[in-house]
């Protein structure tokens, strides 16, 4: 391995390190046929070192510069080349000799798992806070026309296994007329016969309430309180956003692809 400009080249620009707490040593490289030959300038240092080619190690690069090593633990010395084209001369003079640990390998894995870190925590951010978000937008957006058709379709199949005393839901909706809350949506609703302790509103307009709860309320401004609260869920849309919210994954991918033909019916098979 003779050097392609004779037995010595141009020196490179370099800091010398010896020993456990090493102090930097400007130093001038040269590329010698077996080895390097490192020249101290100072009068107080010694004139010179050789390192053999066969006892030079690689080291991880310190703030992207070159370094080697040679020697054993104790007594390790060190180069760390100033010169940005080290590494080019170095493969020149010396073709077949790693002068680098696994720079690029290492690299890539730490690009590669930052891309992975980045990529779980978009979908986790995505999922948890940007869906809802995009769920609730989307709800607002149903013109109410599509809201109560919405609403029909999950009030029919709902009610329809429910036993509905008709004749107390009549008397329901006459004590909400005398409420006389303004309101865009065709309020209905309905008396339940299950011992369940509960009520909900529908998308659209309907609200249930099941004897389980009604029996258990003290008079009629308790009563008030309870279908005005069942009321709020509808005229703010709160059924309508909870099912989007449900099936976000879906309307998002509805969306991305423009295909909303399955939406209505995929809801209402979720409505409960």
């Amino acid at each position: 391995m003779i050097p392609e400009n004779g037995d010595v080249q141009v020196a490179l620009r370099a800091k010398y390190y010896q020993g456990p707490r090493p102090k930097a040593v400007e130093v001038e490289v040269a590329c010698l046929a077996d080895g390097l030959e490192i020249r101290f300038p100072s009068p107080n240092a010694p004139e010179k070192r050789i390192w053999p080619l066969k006892g030079i190690q690689p080291e991880h690069p310190g703030d992207g510069k070159l370094i080697i090593a040679y020697g054993a633990a104790a007594a390790r010395e060190y180069l760390e080349f100033q010169d940005i084209n080290a590494l080019e001369q170095l493969g020149r003079s010396y073709p077949g000799i790693k002068w680098q640990k696994g720079i690029r390998g290492r690299h890539l894995w730490l690009a590669l798992s930052s891309l992975a870190v980045l990529a779980i925590s978009l979908v986790f951010l995505a999922y948890f806070f940007g869906l809802p978000r995009l769920a609730d937008s989307a709800a607002a957006a149903v013109p109410m026309e599509w809201e109560m058709d919405l609403g029909k379709q999950i009030s029919e199949r709902t009610l329809s296994g429910l036993r509905i005393d008709e004749t107390r839901s009549r008397w329901l909706d006459t004590f909400f007329a005398f409420m006389e809350i303004p309101s865009d949506y065709p309020i209905r609703l309905y008396y339940a016969q299950d011992s369940l302790v509960n009520a909900f509103a529908m998308p659209g307009g309907a609200i249930v309430i099941y004897s389980g709860l009604f029996d258990r309320l003290s008079g009629p401004e308790a009563l008030a309180g309870l279908v005005a609260h069942e009321y709020a869920h509808v005229e703010k849309r709160h059924s309508l956003k909870s099912l989007f919210r449900s099936l976000g994954g879906f309307l998002v991918l509805s969306a991305v692809f423009g295909d909303l033909t399955g939406l209505a019916g995929l809801l209402v098979d979720n409505a409960n």
